[in-house]
């Protein structure tokens, strides 16, 4: 009888032990608990405004080129800009008031564009609250640069591409022009048929400026393709500028089968040479820009002095070719990328010369499709976002 007494005292001891126990683990474990739970949500808000953060300056920056004029841009960059920081957070998500985000675009280089979107929010505090704040702050910034960029418009206008193809080649064109922003950026046009021209020299006006929507409506495709010379003096514009921190840019629009030079005779005689017409007995080895007519594709040569022997219309057309490898080499050394777009003539497009030029993405026709990929590549070097 004794012994049940004691065992059931003894019972009745470590129930209170373990009530205690129980006790002093719950006070630890529930603010454990509630900081976790409450850490957890703190830093679901926190990521999703740092991704709504950088979406808005991203999308503020890829829309500076929306408008005519400066303001117009700025207000269309933060318009959009926030609309997409409003699409990336879920304010209610985390039972907060909506969250409105502040979006900046400051110029800290002369050829750059610095956007910064930043929002913070009140967190509220669902357990921490009995052991502290309310709520807690959650901040974030995101960051995006664009670059100003110089652009030569490149056009093809031979008599290979007259009808339907030369009127897409405007097409094409002028769907560029509205890619651009105003006021910072450049676009300039040099179109080349016979001979190679500088329509349109590089301005930032261009979106006001009638002039160069006029040239590129009015020429018209005959004759043959001075591709090298195009090539070399679009090349030439983009140097004169002088703005390494831009991203200075070729669009080429071609069938990508030049047959014309120039270049001089024997006697230093200046003579444009085409292929499939009569040449002069042999020529000298460099065109008029001095890039050397020897290259890749071969090329008919008179042993003494190894002067160009201009005996058949293929070594017109390989030298012609050699010439605009040249000149896009030495454009790429300068820092200067080529978008290339083949587009059908009489014949289809010859996409071994495009390619080699091209420094970015080629495409084989400037359908709509196709342009927007291009596009999509040229704002992928515009574009930048600041991690």
């Amino acid at each position: 009888m004794r012994y049940i007494l004691k065992k059931r005292k003894n019972q009745s001891r470590e129930r209170g032990i373990a009530i205690v126990a129980t006790a002093a683990w719950l006070t630890v474990a529930i603010p454990l608990i509630g900081l976790g739970i409450d850490g957890s949500i703190l830093w679901g808000a926190k990521t999703s405004i740092t991704s709504a953060c950088a979406a808005a300056a991203m999308a503020a920056a890829r829309n500076l080129a929306k408008g005519d004029q400066l303001e117009q841009q700025l207000a269309n960059a933060t318009s959009r800009g926030s609309a997409f920081f409003q699409a990336n957070f879920q304010a209610k998500s985390y039972g907060i008031a909506a969250v409105h985000p502040t979006i900046q675009v400051v110029q800290p280089s002369q050829s750059l564009l610095q956007v910064s979107a930043t929002a913070s929010a009140d967190i509220p505090l669902y357990f921490m609250r009995y052991l502290g704040p309310n709520s807690i702050v959650a901040a974030a910034m995101g960051k995006a640069t664009r670059r100003d960029v110089n652009l030569i418009l490149v056009l093809e206008r031979s008599e290979t591409l007259a009808g339907p193809a030369c009127e897409e080649i405007k097409k094409a064109a002028r769907s560029f022009l509205g890619q651009l922003m105003g006021g910072r950026d450049r676009v300039g046009l040099v179109t080349f048929g016979s001979s190679a021209t500088l329509d349109y020299p590089p301005n930032k006006t261009f979106l006001q400026d009638p002039d160069l929507q006029n040239s590129i409506g009015r020429f018209r495709c005959e004759g043959s393709s001075s591709m090298p010379d195009a090539y070399h003096l679009a090349k030439q514009q983009l140097l004169m500028l002088g703005e390494p921190g831009a991203l200075n840019l070729i669009v080429l629009i071609s069938t990508g089968k030049p047959d014309t030079f120039r270049t001089s005779d024997a006697a230093g005689v200046a003579k444009v040479i085409v292929a499939g017409e009569a040449q002069p007995d042999y020529l000298s080895d460099t065109d008029g820009n001095g890039l050397p007519l020897l290259g890749e594709k071969e090329v008919g040569t008179l042993t003494a002095g190894h002067a160009i022997h201009p005996d058949h219309p293929r070594s017109v057309r390989n030298a012609a070719h050699n010439l605009t490898v040249h000149a896009a080499n030495e454009a790429r050394r300068n820092g200067i990328s080529t978008y290339a777009i083949g587009v059908d003539g009489t014949a289809p497009a010859d996409p071994i010369l495009l390619r080699q030029v091209s420094t970015g993405l080629l495409v084989n026709s400037p359908s709509s499709d196709n342009l927007k990929k291009v596009f999509a590549r040229i704002e992928s070097e515009i574009l930048h976002q600041i991690q």
